[in-house]
Order: C-alpha cells, then sequence, then structure tokens
C-alpha cells in the first residue's frame, strides 16, 4: 500500500436489545465520509434487517413445528392440572 491512501478504521456493530451479537472492524482505503449518508447503504443495511429478521422467523417457525406434539403435551399436561385443583 502506498503512504498517500488513507486508512480509516470502521466498526461494525450489531446488538439485540443492548446486547452485542456481532462487532467487527474493517480497515478501510479512501474513505468516503459523505457515503455513510448514502441511500445505498441504507437500502444494503435495510435488506440485510429484513434477511436477518425473515432467517430468524422461519427458524422460529421451523422449531415451534418439529417440537409441536411437545409444545401441545405440555399444555395438555397444565389443563388438566388446573383442572383437578
Amino acid at each position: 500500500m502506498s503512504n498517500n491512501q488513507e486508512l480509516t478504521k470502521l466498526e461494525f456493530l450489531l446488538t439485540l436489545e443492548g446486547n452485542i451479537i456481532c462487532q467487527r472492524y474493517f480497515n478501510v482505503r479512501d474513505f468516503n465520509p459523505q457515503a455513510t449518508r448514502s441511500m445505498d447503504l441504507h437500502e444494503y443495511v435495510k435488506n440485510i434487517c429484513k434477511k436477518i429478521s425473515d432467517d430468524l422467523w422461519a427458524k422460529s417457525s421451523n422449531y415451534l413445528c418439529e417440537n409441536k406434539e411437545y409444545i401441545l403435551g405440555l399444555e395438555n399436561v397444565e389443563d388438566s392440572t388446573n383442572n383437578q385443583e
């Protein structure tokens, strides 16, 4: 790398309810500070968030479907216990 290229360190931080999920640092050559206000960047981040949300929803849905007998069995046990009291 030549000396005339400016190197800027940027942080990617993903949190969920105040807890850090992912934290990465990146070195960016010739960083343009105006790019942080770019609509392209906004759309990329928005699409990434949508993909993460859809993936988590699908995994949760699959988990519930795969374990529905266990989950429904727990509800029946709780209902029968309440009826006996």
